[in-house]
């Protein structure tokens, strides 16, 4: 999934490391990746659009992470887990990811 994500959104591993659930928006009808403001060069919040077909997938891995229980009885009762990371990034990943290439 952090390839996908990787190739799919033309995003550097350490802005990938960064992302958090709440950073998706994946339910309306051009699903984005909101980036904070304090993660950016110029320091403004910006909105990457997302393929369907990756919002699906996303929308699936956050609720298949080892915390989705607790995710899900958070958002039932209106808690959303704004803040867990979306992936855990290896250090070594830009290594693997060229020798799969």
């Amino acid at each position: 999934m952090i390839y996908k994500t990787l190739v799919l959104t033309g995003l550097r591993k350490g802005k990938i490391a960064l992302l958090t659930v709440g950073q998706l928006e994946l339910d309306g009808a051009m699903p984005f990746v909101v980036l904070n403001a304090a993660n950016e060069k110029n320091r403004q919040v910006s909105t990457i659009p997302r393929r369907h077909d990756l919002a699906n997938d996303l929308r699936d891995w956050s609720s298949d992470t080892p915390n989705a229980a607790t995710f899900k009885l958070r958002e039932e009762r209106g808690i959303r887990d704004r803040k867990r990371p979306l992936f855990t990034v290896l250090a070594g990943l830009v290594n693997r990811l060229n020798r799969d290439l």
